[in-house]
């Protein structure tokens, strides 16, 4: 029997900062990992190496629960801009920066200005047209969020409570924003199975029951979330 994605990413020899965020594509999760992997220490010669073998550098990431970077972050955070325009024309985006890595903060001017001329010429590296509704929840795209959800399926609908909740969670800057996306998602018949209800009030509770002051994004807005949750 063929492997899943998820199960051939848990023989992959990577360390466990190697996630599969896309699902949704057809590309060779282990090519993709080791793609990212290399684009994080380095290895230039590497990565173009694996991209001439196909891989697709949209289905892994790198990074821990509060976020992930992608191989062209990598590559303009080593000012290879050769290397980040064949990863934008092979799809990659920056679409899932987070704003509050450490490594973000030593993206130099010369970086900027290079992503500011390639915008100018038509080139949008933090745009992924190709996301769906679920994929658009889960790296907080609200334009794109507000322009496919009146046409998603239920399918759809019911796969973005969830990642809509995780980026609530991670980015919690903005709560009313998320709170009213998932109000939109219940209002069109997005429904969550008990279990996974369980699970979110869970992930819910443990992120912000013992939660700093500084860091706690207002308990009107988490009581909100819980009972948005609930509805579902």
């Amino acid at each position: 029997m063929e492997k899943t994605i998820s199960e051939q990413i848990e023989h992959m020899e990577l360390d466990d900062r190697i996630h599969v965020i896309r699902q949704d594509l057809t590309g060779d999760p282990l090519l993709s990992g080791k793609l990212v992997k290399a684009a994080r220490e380095n290895q230039w010669v590497e990565v173009e190496k694996l991209l001439s073998q196909g891989a697709d550098p949209r289905i892994c990431r790198s990074g821990d629960a509060y976020g992930v970077q992608s191989a062209l972050f990598y590559a303009l955070l080593a000012k290879r801009y050769d290397m980040a325009e064949k990863l934008y024309k092979a799809g990659d985006r920056l679409d899932d920066l987070i704003p509050e890595d450490e490594d973000t903060i030593h993206l130099s001017t010369e970086t900027l200005a290079f992503l500011a001329f390639s915008m100018r010429n038509g080139d949008n590296y933090f745009l992924d047209e190709s996301k769906n509704l679920p994929e658009c929840c889960r790296c907080s795209a609200f334009v794109q969020i507000g322009e496919l959800m009146p046409q998603a399926s239920p399918e759809e609908l019911n796969q973005s409570i969830a990642p809509t909740v995780h980026s609530w969670i991670r980015h919690f800057k903005n709560p009313e924003v998320y709170n009213q996306i998932l109000e939109d998602l219940l209002d069109r018949g997005a429904r969550l199975s008990d279990p996974e209800k369980q699970e979110l009030l869970d992930c819910v509770h443990r992120r912000f029951h013992h939660c700093p002051k500084v860091f706690h994004p207002g308990q009107e807005a988490v009581d909100k979330l819980v009972s948005l949750i609930r509805r579902t």
